[in-house]
């Protein structure tokens, strides 16, 4: 489809790709939507990969996972065993949620079927329940990696996408088989640029709370749960899912909840202050026989406080109660004078409103 805003072309694409094909050591099946710059020339186009959807991966066992040995000594006994340890810097085309078969050379499934991954730690494949069987290469040739399809086309004859769209930053499509899906365009691409080498399943991207038009990877946006190795697995799935992109959404499991505060915020937002506005007994300098608006202050406060910039701070004076004046909080100051990332007992402001 045309994208005319941005002068581009999408077009959608189901993939497999086989490395190694002598020994058919792995191959991958993915679906891909993909931006082309216009015009499309041949030797002439920009291609930028929006989505990529990585729903199966499969590999010869003894050259993708050499920890299956058939010896004695392997770890994969029926005495128990949790975890899939795949060869060294691999571990990045598995994710949670991925179900495990493996296969005979006849492709018969032979001993693991539909065993989850619960999560992945660097090279460690962490399975959701222990097995107890004994993994033999000889019968256990290929082992395939299968997830549900993000993207969901449909893949029976006749069925097609019968509506497609791109409106502002989303593309927009429907099938009548499935739900309607939608998708950020500036997102997805930012969560496929950071898987480089072969597909890799695209990533989560939100805004960045903290930092203007910027984008950021969903598992940055908590605590990075310390992984416990084989115990726990924890951590972040931050891989795109069909329930980040369907159009519609699920109910709220819980009923929304009430939480009453007499203030906006967690923390204390009133203190007390000796300080005098005029006059240089408690004043910044020696100077300050005048008070306007915008100029800085900065007052030393009796009590921490949790202030945020551009709150409105108002002064009632105790010399006379109707003098009220109101500054601009805009930082925190440390003892060199420095503004303050934490709150501190002195406080810049500038002067808003004074009373008459």
């Amino acid at each position: 489809m045309l994208e005319t805003e941005n002068n581009a072309a999408m077009y959608i694409h189901a993939l497999t790709i086989h490395l190694s094909y002598k020994y058919l050591q792995k191959y991958i099946q993915y679906i891909m939507i993909t931006e082309f710059s216009l015009p499309c020339q041949l030797d002439q186009k920009t291609q930028t990969n929006v989505v990529i959807d990585v729903w199966r991966t499969v590999v010869k066992v003894n050259a993708e996972i050499p920890s299956i040995t058939g010896n004695a000594d392997q770890p994969y006994q029926t005495s128990g065993w949790s975890e899939i340890i795949v060869a060294a810097g691999t571990g990045s085309r598995y994710r949670p949620g991925m179900r495990i078969t493996t296969y005979d050379a006849l492709g018969q499934v032979s001993t693991l079927n539909n065993v989850e991954v619960k999560a992945v730690d660097g090279d460690n494949i962490l399975l959701n329940e222990e097995q107890f069987v004994f993994l033999n290469p000889s019968t256990n040739v290929y082992m395939s990696f299968d997830s549900e399809k993000v993207l969901n086309f449909p893949t029976l004859a006749g069925k097609y996408i019968t509506g497609i769209n791109v409106i502002d930053d989303f593309l927009m499509w429907t099938d009548g088989f499935s739900e309607p899906k939608k998708i950020n365009i500036r997102k997805c691409i930012y969560g496929t640029s950071l898987a480089a080498g072969e597909p890799r399943q695209t990533i989560l991207i939100q805004s960045n709370p903290d930092t203007t038009n910027s984008l950021i990877d969903v598992d940055q946006l908590v605590f990075n749960l310390d992984n416990g190795g084989n115990d726990d697995g924890s951590g972040v799935d931050k891989y795109l899912k069909e329930k980040h992109i369907t159009v519609l959404k699920r109910a709220p499991r819980k009923a929304p909840s009430l939480h009453m505060s007499s203030s906006a915020r967690v923390g204390q937002t009133e203190t007390t202050a000796t300080y005098q506005f005029l006059g240089n007994e408690f004043g910044d300098s020696a100077e300050d026989t005048s008070l306007s608006i915008g100029q800085q202050k900065i007052i030393t406060v009796d009590s921490l406080t949790s202030y945020l910039p551009n709150d409105i701070l108002v002064f009632s004076m105790t010399v006379a109660t109707d003098t009220i004046n109101k500054a601009k909080f805009i930082s925190y100051v440390d003892d060199e004078g420095e503004d303050s990332e934490v709150p501190t007992l002195t406080i810049r402001v500038i002067m808003v409103s004074l009373s008459p």
